[in-house]
Parts: structure tokens; C-alpha cells; sequence
């Protein structure tokens, strides 16, 4: 009798012990998210007013606000409904749309920031290396380790830059408009602030794009922690490799063919607002069409874009737009890694066929990066 009442209660006492362990783990855990939540640096006096009339270096009258741009663990993304972001935007465009005035008024002082939209295999590493490194003042970044440096403001600790290479992947790695107009707006969030993105990109050639892609998996480089974020859920991306750790030494005849490459079409996908078809990322006709109009439409919207072809003009035309000088000039490659790639006419007319959304969006970006080019050349010439 007195072994079973023993048994009951070491069974009674172990029961408990587990019950306070996991009491004490939840407890621990909500302790590092409200940590998490609340960290950031300390801020000096910014202007809460994101529509300034000085220009974007000038010194504005201020008021106190927090570092918002905090690591948000990925399972708070799923809660982005439950802010009130009715007081962030993205930079409406109107005067672009009307007579291709391409000068914006940001400001550097307040609450603007710049966020940068990388797609794969687009010259996108050259140009965000560009931003952090080559830029005068105020607009300097202090390298902290590779690829990462802190941009803040001349006022304050709150970074005015979202990047790759001054903040990390925080919204995902290679995040497209989607998942950057999702995340972007909770990592800065602030019911105080009203605040502007100037959202900018690169974009290349479809069929150079698409092989570069190519050479990079083959390679045994992948973008494996690639995380689509959509209406508030965040998904893996399905590769072509399969369970395999890469796709190393794939042919172009197996990139070509993979029915569920990302390859594909990436720039209008990454472009797109992808809510507007379900979250899918391939389908049919129709969703091709609301895509690439999706994807026009957010481009349009840029204030600036710049292409991997023409880097001094797009050198220039940032300069122009932004008011912002580089200390280095830009450099146009006549050689890249694809350049010595042949394929005969046959290869290279399924490549764009492959990539008809692509094709499309690129013309439509020469035409548009064309007339702004125009633009601020007859500005200079007044």
C-alpha cells in the first residue's frame, strides 16, 4: 500500500513539475517577443510631418519619436491586419503619371524612407552597394560588417534606407512588392507617424536576367530561405530541385523546363501586386494579364527605376530624382558573366516566350526610363 501511495505521488509531483516548466517556458517566451517589440535605438527629435516643403538635405523643426525598425519574429507577419496602418502610404506618383516630373521632395530629416526593391540577377547587389557606400552627405552609411551597414538620419538613430544591405532580409529574402508593401509599413510601424516609402528597383533584360539566374543555381547557389508573404501569410516557395539540397550543374534545358521556376517571369511577379490573383504566382491567361498590368502600374508608381544596361543614366537619373549625389561615377559592363553565352535562335526565342510577361514589362520600363532620361536632360539644359 505504501508503494502504490509512493508511486501516485512521484506521478503527482512529476505532473506538476511539467506543468510549471511549460508555465515558466511561456512566460520566458512572451518576455523575448514584448523584448523583441521594444528594442531599437534610442531617437533624437525627428518632424512627425512627412510632406515638407524644404528640400530633402535641409533641417526640419522636430518631434520625438521611437526606432521602429526592429526584427519582427516571421510568426508576428501574420498579424499584420491587426495594426492601423491607414497613416503609411507609398509616394503617390500623379506628377509622373501626367507630365514626367520626376523630382520628389524627400527628406531625409523626417520620416521618408527609401526602400529598395531587390529582384534576383538584375545588378541589384551593384546598385544597393552603391546606396551604402557612395552616397555624400547626409545620405552617408557606416559599414558595421559584410554586407550590412546603418544608414540613420543626420538627426537621429532611425534608419532612412530599407535594403539589403543596411537592413538584412527582414521582410524575406529577395521580397517583391507584395511582401515589402506588407511588411515594410508593420517593421516602421507608429500610430503617431505618418510616413512615406519611396519604393525604387532595378530591372535587366529578360533573357540576360533569366540565364544569369540559370548560372547562379547551377552553381549550387540558391535563395532557399525565400519566404512569399501574401494577405498575411507567409509560404515557401516550391523548387525545382526537389529534396535535393541544390540544383547543382542543372542544364539550361532543365531550367527551361521546370513547370514551377520562379525564374520565369520574375520581375513581373516581383512587381506585381500578387493579392490581385489569389496569391498565386503562376496561372492563366488572365492572371498573366492582371499581373503584368499589376506590375506596370507599381512601376509607374516609382518614383525611380534604373536599368542594369544603362548604369550612368541610371546614375543620373537617380541623382536628378532624389537630389542626391554619388561620390562614384557608375560603370556600364559591356561583358557580364551571360554576355559569352551562345544559344542559337531556337533556345533563345523559347527563353522569351518562356518570359513573354518579363519581355513585355521591360519594354514598357525602357519607354517610361526613356522619357524620364529625356526629362532631366532638357532640365539641365535650361
Amino acid at each position: 500500500m505504501n508503494n502504490v501511495l509512493q508511486k501516485f505521488s512521484l506521478k503527482e509531483i512529476q505532473k506538476k513539475a511539467f506543468i510549471w516548466i511549460v508555465l515558466a517556458s511561456l512566460i520566458f517566451l512572451f518576455y523575448l517577443s514584448l523584448q523583441a517589440t521594444n528594442t531599437g535605438f534610442s531617437e533624437k527629435p525627428l518632424t512627425n510631418k512627412a510632406s515638407s516643403t524644404k528640400k530633402s538635405n535641409t533641417v526640419s523643426s522636430a518631434n520625438n519619436v521611437k526606432q521602429l525598425g526592429v526584427v519582427i519574429p516571421s510568426t508576428t507577419l501574420n498579424n499584420i491586419g491587426q495594426h492601423d496602418l491607414s497613416a503609411t502610404k507609398v509616394l503617390p506618383m500623379a506628377t509622373i503619371q501626367t507630365n514626367m516630373s520626376i523630382a520628389v521632395d524627400f527628406d531625409i530629416n523626417s520620416t521618408d524612407v527609401m526602400v529598395v526593391l531587390h529582384m534576383q540577377k538584375t545588378s541589384g547587389s551593384t546598385f544597393g552597394r552603391h546606396l551604402v557606400r557612395d552616397l555624400e552627405p547626409p545620405f552617408t552609411c557606416e559599414y558595421v560588417q559584410k554586407k550590412m551597414s546603418l544608414c540613420p538620419r543626420p538627426n537621429g538613430q532611425e534608419t532612412w534606407l530599407f535594403s539589403r544591405f543596411s537592413r538584412g532580409w527582414r521582410c524575406g529574402v529577395h521580397a517583391g512588392w507584395t511582401s515589402l508593401t506588407e511588411c515594410v509599413p508593420l517593421l516602421f510601424h507608429d500610430p503617431k507617424l505618418e510616413r512615406r516609402y519611396f519604393y525604387i528597383t532595378v530591372l535587366r533584360e529578360p533573357v540576360a536576367r533569366f540565364l544569369s539566374e540559370w548560372g547562379h543555381v547551377r552553381r549550387a547557389a540558391t535563395w532557399d530561405q525565400h519566404k512569399f508573404l501574401c494577405n498575411k501569410v507567409q509560404t515557401p516557395q516550391k523548387v525545382c530541385w526537389g529534396e535535393a539540397l541544390d540544383w547543382r550543374n542543372a542544364s539550361l534545358e532543365e531550367f527551361i523546363n521546370c513547370d514551377i521556376n520562379f525564374g520565369r517571369n520574375r520581375q513581373t511577379r516581383m512587381l506585381a501586386d500578387l493579392k490581385l490573383v489569389n496569391c498565386s504566382a503562376f496561372g492563366d491567361e488572365e492572371h498573366d494579364r492582371i499581373m503584368l498590368k499589376s506590375a506596370k502600374h507599381n512601376l509607374m508608381s516609382m518614383p525611380f527605376f534604373g536599368l542594369a544596361e544603362r548604369q550612368v543614366d541610371s546614375q543620373a537619373l537617380f541623382e536628378q530624382t532624389f537630389g542626391i549625389k554619388f561620390t562614384k561615377q557608375f560603370v556600364d559592363k559591356s561583358e557580364t558573366h551571360v554576355s559569352n553565352i551562345v544559344l542559337d535562335e531556337e533556345v533563345s526565342d523559347k527563353i522569351r516566350k518562356l518570359n513573354h510577361l518579363d519581355v513585355q514589362l521591360y519594354k514598357y520600363a525602357k519607354e517610361i526610363f526613356a522619357r524620364r532620361y529625356e526629362r532631366i536632360r532638357k532640365d539641365k539644359q535650361k
